[in-house]
């Protein structure tokens, strides 16, 4: 690996790490109102189905910029180690409201967590 390549590979790293807690912060900081008693410590990816039955029009907006976070950082994690990437143009908010609503729609997934959704979500992803 050249100077030029081990470079990038540690700023990729450190973006990665950046956003990561970046987007754990924002999503802590907006749904604090929201769900305070649940979400206060543990961050918005533990938010389960049926907090996204509960959730008003911001609050859903705060869990699915989560998911596009934790999304980017998986990228930037793969771009670091030399893994193919996700393609993640065909992760938009909507899409990602749609795909909450298929899962949580079944009554035995009420306890499934947005950070569960989003794993399942991304390994459907194509790469590039």
């Amino acid at each position: 690996m050249n100077p030029h390549q081990k470079v990038r590979v540690f700023y990729t790293k450190r973006m990665a790490s950046i956003l990561r807690n970046l987007s754990v912060g924002v999503a802590l900081f907006l749904a604090w109102p929201a769900f305070s008693a649940e979400w206060g410590v543990v961050g918005a990816g533990n938010a389960t189905c049926e907090h996204w039955g509960r959730a008003n029009p911001t609050t859903k907006e705060v869990i699915t910029s989560w998911m596009e976070g934790f999304a980017t950082s998986e990228n930037l994690s793969r771009a670091a180690v030399g893994s193919r990437e996700l393609q993640l143009e065909f992760l938009t908010s909507e899409y990602l409201k749609v795909q909450i609503e298929a899962v949580c729609s079944a009554s035995q997934k009420k306890n499934e967590s947005i950070s569960g959704i989003i794993i399942g979500i991304l390994s459907k992803l194509p790469t590039r």
